[in-house]
Parts: structure tokens; sequence; C-alpha cells
């Protein structure tokens, strides 16, 4: 789901495995919605796959950023020329396939949406969710209000704080993901699961991609930062898994931190390409399709799974509550729903992207970007 600098170093061509990354994490979103995760534990749970899409964007648009910025300081080019740039290139790339998704399901009736469409609309869901206390079929906008709150102000912290301070910022908004979670669990009474899907709640799975993506800047910073995430993320999964067996939430609140740490680590080793089998894996066609559309797919299989129970009703088949064989079934709809949108509707608009690059060609030395290669 997200963006490339046109030859900048997050171009996708080099990241191949990130789409099998994304196609797992939809795949986990979508068999938590459909798989009795309670009882059967094997079910990755979609908590995960949330965790790691966050991981995947704030690795990939903090890349983005810290390239545009590079080559616009090398080229003259303004800040606000980038920050232009940016959001038309995010606007095409988001706004029309959830907005027409939305105003469908409004048409359409769908459970709650129409209660809730002006947050919605305006991409605040997630907090509509929290403090209403109700999941119905639109609940998992609640993930894209957040990235679209996080790219309201992240370009204008990557553009403009001081190069020299962009560490201390990205490691300060990596705090504040726990800090946030500990504290409302202790002081207020909020919702529990309000408290995990509000935005600064976020912040440390958001930030740890920013991390990683600075990281990956220095010749050796990207393996130590991603060494130490992965014996953090081990050692407060194993506290939190003690945590949530006595009933602690604030403790576990806290170290919920280690599924976007141990997230890190599998982004890293993607992006560097993982060998074998698993590295196969993740490039295979179906994998490398799934995260293609992976974006389609998470927006549109809530829809499609309560239109299969509304059909089974009129014609009076038993669509089953939870189940296997209603995963397989949702998946291949929605793959097959995902496909025909991404070829017809989505990717001619993001073709337009290629009229609003982050540098201007007039800008660039001989009508090539400035780039800067991965060292890791």
């Amino acid at each position: 789901m997200a963006d490339t600098a046109a030859g900048g170093y997050l171009d996708q061509r080099y990241f191949g495995q990130l789409n099998g990354l994304r196609a797992i994490a939809v795949l986990a979103v979508i068999a938590t919605h459909t798989v009795d995760v309670y009882h059967r534990p094997w079910v990755v749970w979609g908590e995960e796959g949330v965790t790691l899409f966050f991981a995947i964007s704030g690795f990939l648009i903090t890349g983005i950023l810290l390239d545009a910025r590079g080559s616009a300081a090398s080229t003259d080019t303004s800040t606000g020329t980038v920050l232009r740039a940016f959001y038309i290139r995010r606007f095409l790339r988001i706004f029309p396939i959830y907005y027409a998704t939305i105003f469908v399901a409004a048409l359409l009736n769908f459970d709650g949406v129409r209660a809730g469409f002006w947050w919605y609309l305006t991409y605040t869901s997630n907090w509509y969710i929290a403090f209403d206390e109700q999941w119905n079929v639109a609940t998992h906008a609640w993930s894209l209000a957040v990235e679209e709150q996080f790219y309201l102000f992240w370009p204008l912290v990557i553009l403009l704080v001081p190069r020299r301070a962009l560490p201390w910022v990205i490691g300060a908004m990596v705090a504040v993901g726990p800090v946030t979670r500990g504290v409302l669990v202790t002081a207020t009474d909020m919702w529990r699961p309000g408290i995990d899907i509000i935005t600064p709640s976020t912040f440390d799975a958001l930030g740890l991609g920013a991390a990683l993506a600075w990281a990956w800047r220095s010749e050796h910073g990207a393996s130590l930062f991603v060494r130490w995430c992965g014996i953090a993320g081990v050692a407060l999964l194993a506290v939190n898994r003690i945590a949530a067996f006595n009933d602690a939430d604030t403790i576990a609140g806290v170290t919920r931190m280690s599924i976007p740490l141990i997230c890190i680590v599998v982004v890293h080793a993607a992006c560097r390409g993982v060998p074998g089998p698993i590295g196969r894996f993740l490039e295979s066609t179906p994998m490398t399709h799934i995260g293609v559309v992976s974006y389609g797919m998470y927006l549109l299989h809530p829809f499609i799974e309560q239109s299969a129970r509304t059909a089974g009703d009129k014609v009076g088949v038993s669509v089953p509550e939870y189940g296997v064989v209603l995963f397989v079934a949702v998946t291949m709809v929605t793959v097959l729903a995902s496909t025909a949108s991404w070829r017809l509707f989505e990717a001619p608009i993001n073709r337009r992207k290629v009229h609003h690059p982050y540098v201007p060609a007039a800008h660039r030395a001989d009508g090539e970007p400035v780039t800067t290669r991965p060292t890791n």
C-alpha cells in the first residue's frame, strides 16, 4: 500500500519480497475475520498483519521523503514542491477506491457505515470507533485512518526538522506508542480495544519503520539496529505473554511493542532478500499479485463477507460464522474483486503519478533524478 520514489533506493524493484509480506499481512487480517482464532491458535492474528502494514509504511514513506529531501537540496527544488508531489501521489493511490467503497457501502446501507459516515469520510474513523465502543463492517478502516493522519504530519517532520535532530524525533515518536497505551490503560477506563486503535498508540510501529529507513542510510547502522530490535522484540514478547496471562493490562500495553519490533526484523530481511524456499515463496507470482492488490483486498473483504451472508439468507443457504472454508471462499472472491479494481480503476489512476515527480525533470542534472542506493 505504499508509494515509491522514482529511481530512489526505495524503488520496489529492489524490494520485491515486500509484496510477499503485504500478502501475508492481508491474509492474516482476512483469517482473523473469518476463522475462529480463539479455537485455532495456529491462525496469525490480524493485529500482527496490521502492525506489519504500519512498519512497511513507516519504512517506505520515510525513505521516500529522505530521498526527496536529499534530491531537493541538491537541485534547489523547494520543500513546497516536494510536499505537493507527495500529497498528490498519496491522493491518487489511496483516495479513489477508498471513497468509492465508502459511498457504495453507505448507499447500500452496510452495517454502521451511515452512522459513522462523516468519520469515514474524513479519515477519523479510528477515533469514532474507539469512543463509540462498537465494531461494524467498516471497522477495519481504522488503520487506513491512522495511515492518512500519519501522512498529514510526517512529511513536514522529515522535510523540515534539522537533519541532526531527526533521529531524536523518530525515537520520540517510537516512545509515544507504548507510553500512550500504558497511560491510558492505567489512568482511564477507556475501552481496551479503543486504546490500541487511536493514532498515538500506533506510533511505535510507524516510528520503528521510520527508524529502519534512517538506519539504512548508514553502512552498518541497519544491521546493528535490526539486531537490537530482534533481541528487544523477543524479550518483550516473553514479558507480554506473561503479563497477558496474569491480566496485567498496563504492562501488556507497553510490551505490545514486541510486535512492531519483530516486524522490523522481518521487513529488513525481506528488503535485503530472504534466500531459499522462503524467499522464493515471498517472490512467487501468487504472493506478489496478492501484495500488489492488498490495499483493495484489505478494504473490500469485510463487505464481501457480509454480502455473502446477506445473499445466503435470501436464498436459504447458511453461511458459517467461522471456518477455513469461509476464509478460502472470502479470499478467493476478494482477490478477484481486488484484481478487477486494480486493473480497471486503481492502476489507470495510479499511473497519473508519473506526472507528479518529487523533483521535476527540469531541476535534474541531465534529466535524471538524484538518488541514493542502499548500502545494506
